[in-house]
């Protein structure tokens, strides 16, 4: 027996030599990782770094051993709340965390958590806001509307003089259609320029089933129709179309060269010691006012002023201002012209005149009403067919008969042939400038229709 006992003991023995025990022979608790704490009170004896008094970080360790991971981590980061969720947080609303909390970010550069347009480097609007979070309040907004300049202070802008602005600038307005930005009188009636440089070629149109002796004496670009009275009948030739039709009011007055000129929308008609008025949208007449120095079968024409104008049997130009409804009269001293052709020359403001069958061209300058003889007509009298370009030259056919045309320079008071009318012109037409660039041309009682192009 003793021989089966004696390795047993020494077994016993050696076991009790290997555990650690103090002074007193008692075993000492284990620490296994050095870190001062016995694996009874350290939560992790394999990692040094986790124990009771240990710091705790963001690793994903309870490094304190306090049964939560991370919690109170001293390098935990700040995030920032990111109530409207543009992915920019606010600087005043804070917490620490070691990963983002729902609901808020690591920046702190949002200048209004409550709108999820603002925030830094986002577009800039037009809204008072400071969207991009740079102290500036609509700079460089992206909506800023387009003013346009009016310095005649009309309510109408130059398209030609803009700038881009949040509020309406002083001197700008959001119109862009005013023609002429140096005179309040001036808004939609300008004229285009023309060189002086005509077509080689008429072209052909269709004829209406009227004589073609008073066509309108200019045709604003764009408008639709081309008027022409015969008595007391009107027709309108549809520019696009190419088609005429019959009016359906007749002219309160009924004589031969009854021409209208244009203001804006309305036509007016210097006749029979009246003005009258013709609105096209409603095909209506009206006798505006009287006017005295008995008819003198002459043209009338108008400015972009708005004001009309006429000759009277008595030797005047009579003015009448359709914006003041003021009338004027001017005796230009060469009495009565019959049958008196009138251009409106606004390069030089004046309106030029003369008589049918008479070699002699006038200019009436609108500025000092002063009257001056000009070069007479090539072929010694002055067509029924005379019209002015508004660009400083006038058309006029050659003498009684014949198809020759000729072009007047108002610069150098010279006359000179342009492409001759395909058929004799007579003596009973008349013609109109449009401002979309043609000369239109009606012979009369030879009942024919052109137009050359104007460059």
């Amino acid at each position: 027996m003793r021989n089966l006992c004696l390795p047993l003991l020494i077994l016993f023995a050696a076991c009790k030599d290997d555990a650690p025990a103090d002074d007193s022979g008692v075993p000492a608790e284990v620490d296994a990782d050095g870190d001062g704490f016995p694996s009874a009170e350290d939560c992790d004896d394999d990692n040094a770094a986790v124990n009771p008094s240990a710091t705790e970080l963001c690793d994903g360790l309870d490094n304190d051993c306090d049964g939560g991971l991370d919690t109170d981590a001293t390098d935990a980061l700040t995030w920032y709340t990111d109530a409207d969720n543009d992915t920019f947080g606010d600087l005043n609303s804070s917490l620490l965390a070691c990963e983002a909390p729902t609901g808020a970010v690591a920046n702190s550069a949002d200048c209004d958590d409550n709108n999820s347009g603002v925030y830094p480097e986002a577009a800039e609007l037009c809204d008072g806001l400071d969207n991009d979070c740079d102290a500036d309040i609509d700079e460089d907004a992206i909506d800023k509307p387009t003013w346009y300049a009016d310095a005649d202070g009309d309510g109408f802008g130059d398209a030609n003089v803009s700038l881009l602005a949040c509020e309406l600038p002083s001197g700008y307005t959001e119109d862009d259609t005013d023609c002429d930005d140096t005179d309040a009188r001036i808004t939609a009636t300008c004229f285009p320029s023309f060189s002086g440089v005509t077509g080689s070629a008429w072209e052909t149109l269709a004829t209406p089933t009227e004589y073609l002796y008073s066509l309108q004496t200019y045709h604003i670009t764009g408008a639709q129709h081309l008027f022409n009275m015969y008595d007391a009948t009107g027709q309108r030739y549809d520019v696009s179309a190419g088609t005429w039709t019959t009016l359906s009011a007749a002219a309160p007055y009924s004589s031969a060269w009854t021409s209208m000129a244009p203001v804006g929308d309305e036509l007016y008609m210097v006749r029979n010691n009246n003005v009258y008025q013709y609105t096209p949208s409603t095909d209506t007449w009206t006798t505006v006012t009287a006017i005295s120095g008995d008819d003198d079968l002459n043209m009338t024409e108008s400015d972009q002023f708005g004001v009309v104008y006429g000759h009277t049997a008595s030797g005047q130009l009579v003015e009448y201002d359709t914006v003041t409804g003021a009338l004027t009269y001017t005796t230009t001293g060469y009495g009565s012209q019959y049958e008196t052709r009138l251009g409106y020359d606004p390069i030089s403001r004046a309106i030029y005149f003369g008589a049918f069958d008479q070699p002699n061209l006038y200019k009436f300058d609108l500025s000092t009403k002063t009257v001056t003889e000009m070069a007479p007509h090539p072929e010694g009298e002055l067509n029924d067919v005379f019209c002015s370009d508004r660009s400083g030259h006038i058309f006029a056919a050659g003498g009684f008969d014949g198809s020759t045309m000729y072009q007047y320079t108002v610069a150098k008071d010279t006359w000179a042939p342009i492409a001759d009318l395909p058929t004799n012109h007579g003596f009973n037409g008349s013609c109109t400038v449009s401002g979309d660039g043609w000369l239109y041309v009606g012979t009369g009682s030879n009942g024919m229709f052109y137009r050359l192009e104007l460059y």
